[in-house]
């Protein structure tokens, strides 16, 4: 990255934040050695009496969710790998993979899923299956689908959790998952190799008290 990035959002609805108004910021990133510097500038208006009090929230907020961020690119990525042959096609696992474990609770004792999206196809075939989106109760995570692939010796599947976290009994910072189904025995069989990656979740900072203005060095 040869040229700063940036993020600018503004404050659309106040809800109980009584007195504020015109609440804009940008968020700015440098590169620099090693990894890149974060800049937050916060705008805002409020009446003279409650400006300084304002401030600190602001303040306090913005400095937690920096230091956040950069805790939170400290993580590491932990992976897991199984694999497993099955007595099936690539094809007819890769649909049964969408049926059994997608759309439905993959042998788990467990009520079936919440579908949100049943996914689209695609006129060849290849792509079925991308996008299904579905919500499993308890505990409430959502899962979907980014990519199906096929060919003549395989496919893979690939799948994130949308909403990890403590809200929803599931503390890690990401969950990317992928399944790769490679023929054996001349297309009679298939080798399924499922692998995840999950950052593990720490407890992060509420409130920091600092400038508005905040600059945070990112090892990325």
């Amino acid at each position: 990255v040869k040229e700063a990035s940036q993020i600018g959002y503004r404050v659309v609805a106040f809800g109980f934040f009584i007195g504020l108004s015109d609440h804009s910021a940008t968020v700015s990133f440098e590169p620099s050695s090693p990894g890149s510097t974060m800049r937050w500038d916060v705008c805002f208006s409020a009446p003279s009496p409650m400006a300084s009090f304002w401030q600190a929230v602001t303040s306090g907020f913005v400095g937690a969710v920096a230091s956040n961020l950069e805790d939170a690119l400290k993580q590491p990525m932990l992976s897991i790998n199984i694999e497993r042959e099955l007595n099936a096609s690539p094809a007819k696992a890769i649909s049964a993979a969408l049926d059994f474990v997608w759309r439905g609770t993959g042998g788990l004792p467990m009520p079936p899923p919440q579908m949100l999206d049943q996914g689209r196809g695609s006129e060849d075939g290849s792509g079925e299956g991308e996008g299904i989106r579905r919500l499993l109760l308890p505990p409430g995570l959502v899962e979907r689908v980014l990519a199906v692939r096929r060919d003549d010796v395989g496919g893979v599947l690939e799948y994130e959790v949308e909403n990890p976290g403590f809200l929803v009994l599931y503390p890690v910072s990401a969950h990317f998952g992928r399944m790769e189904f490679c023929q054996l025995d001349g297309g009679m069989r298939t080798k399924l190799v499922w692998t995840v990656r999950f950052g593990v979740m720490k407890l992060y900072k509420f409130v920091i008290m600092s400038t508005v203005s905040i600059e945070q060095k990112l090892i990325l």
